[in-house]
């Protein structure tokens, strides 16, 4: 988390965080149902709160450290991601949302995802040219 929004990040193709085909979103944030996930949260700037009010998942976000949620969501929809702490003037806007679908529409969204992401590199590297 930041002030004021979640950047959310995805291994790439190869399964690795940390290289350059990782994928990145903000504030919008897609689990498979009935999986346990486990997401590695941080702050850049000031303590946040990261809050999934529909699986009850609450976790204090704490600059310079990392911070760990477990969870199993069991139901599919689309649900908010709120900051549930006090973390300046735009706190209001440091909302997202996460969709919560069969893993089937999770693995074509992140397909979609890849995809769109390579042509965005392609087309850079065409301009450059």
């Amino acid at each position: 988390g930041r002030q004021f929004e979640w950047r959310i990040r995805y291994a790439g193709r190869n399964g690795q965080l940390g290289d350059e085909d990782d994928i990145y979103q903000v504030n919008d944030l897609h689990l498979p149902v009935n999986e346990e996930i486990v997401l590695s949260i941080k702050s850049q700037d000031v303590l946040h709160s990261f809050f999934l009010p529909n699986v009850r998942v609450k976790q204090d976000v704490v600059p310079g450290m990392k911070q760990y949620v477990w969870f199993k969501p069991n139901q599919t929809g689309t649900f908010d991601i709120v900051c549930a702490e006090l973390c300046g003037w735009g706190h209001y806007k440091m909302r997202g949302q996460f969709t919560v679908e069969s893993r089937e529409s999770f693995n074509a969204w992140l397909e979609k995802q890849y995809e769109e992401q390579e042509q965005d590199s392609f087309s850079t590297e065409s301009e450059e040219e």
